[in-house]
């Protein structure tokens, strides 16, 4: 396997990943917007939680731009 090969395999890999956690991290801001004052606490950490990883995620594969919004 060569490195470009093994490159775009963990990039496939991280666009899934990304794919599933921007869906996650918008399902979240929806259910933020519609739900009591008193859920907001345990969203906002799971809306927390998913961003944060998206960051770490982004910047291992150099994305810093990425990165950069998911950590503003």
């Amino acid at each position: 396997m060569s490195v470009a090969t093994g490159f775009e395999d963990l990039l496939g890999e991280y666009l899934l990943d990304a794919r599933e956690r921007v869906a996650r991290i918008e399902q979240l801001l929806l259910d933020l917007e519609g739900s009591p004052a008193g859920l907001h606490t345990e969203a906002r950490a799971r809306l927390k939680a998913e961003l944060h990883t998206l960051k770490g995620n982004s910047g291992m594969m150099g994305l810093h731009e990425i990165q950069q919004k998911a950590h503003a």
